[in-house]
């Protein structure tokens, strides 16, 4: 009997022993997250996974294209991150992979909706360049590009013109009755300029031609005005 009563005693202090154990280790682990917590409140701990996303868009910048390829749909979606360098080194890989367009192609989707919606012109500007040398994404974003010819940015305008321009000549013919529109509305004189230069011999012998020579004549009336006393009068 007192050989019982001893082995129940001992199992008592065991169980208490390992409870106290347990509780300490519980504890240890609940000041440990709550130190983590301190140094890393939410706010802190986006910035800091932003700070972890420019390094390694950093690094895919010093990368040959084919090692980068498998990274496009994180470099894809960084164009769209609220961190201005987070967005500025994302177009300098895009720019670097649109030497490589077929590895591009599958995110034609997301860069025609970038186009439209960020609000950076850098984005919208390298997005612009890079749809210009793709195959069917250029064509599908034919529209998102003549939205484009009333940017707010002269380089992007200027980026619309040059990828129309990079249209197959039955696209382009779609769409030139919408992009003549947009130009003469905008006043634009250097990218009117640059899509006469550029879509004419695409156009040529075509109905949707003669736009462009309404767009030319829309030209030589703007000069006409600047240069007889109208909107330019006065200015040095």
């Amino acid at each position: 009997m007192m050989f019982v009563a001893s082995l129940a005693a001992a199992l008592i202090v065991l169980s208490a022993g390992a409870l106290l154990y347990s509780s300490s280790l519980m504890e240890a682990r609940f000041d440990g997250r709550r130190t983590w917590l301190d140094a890393h409140p939410p706010r802190k701990a986006s910035e800091d996974y932003e700070i972890l996303r420019r390094r390694r868009l950093a690094a895919l910048t010093e990368l040959a294209p084919a090692e980068v390829e498998r990274y496009l749909p994180a470099v894809v979606a960084s164009l769209d991150r609220d961190d201005g360098e987070v967005r500025r080194l994302a177009v300098l890989v895009l720019e670097r992979m649109a030497d490589e367009p077929a590895t591009l192609d599958a995110h034609g989707a997301e860069l025609t909706a970038l186009l439209g919606r960020s609000a950076d012109a850098r984005v919208r500007l390298s997005v612009a360049r890079t749809l210009s040398k793709l195959g069917a994404p250029l064509i599908a974003a034919a529209a998102a590009l003549v939205s484009r010819l009333e940017d707010s940015d002269a380089e992007v305008r200027a980026a619309a013109v040059a990828a129309l321009g990079a249209l197959p000549a039955e696209t382009l013919a779609t769409h030139t009755h919408a992009a003549v529109e947009l130009l003469s509305r905008a006043g634009d004189a250097e990218a009117s300029a640059a899509a006469i230069d550029g879509w004419a011999d695409k156009l040529s012998g075509r109905p949707e031609g003669d736009e462009l020579g309404g767009l030319q004549f829309s030209l030589g009336r703007m000069g006409r005005e600047w240069g007889d006393g109208g909107v330019g009068d006065g200015m040095p």
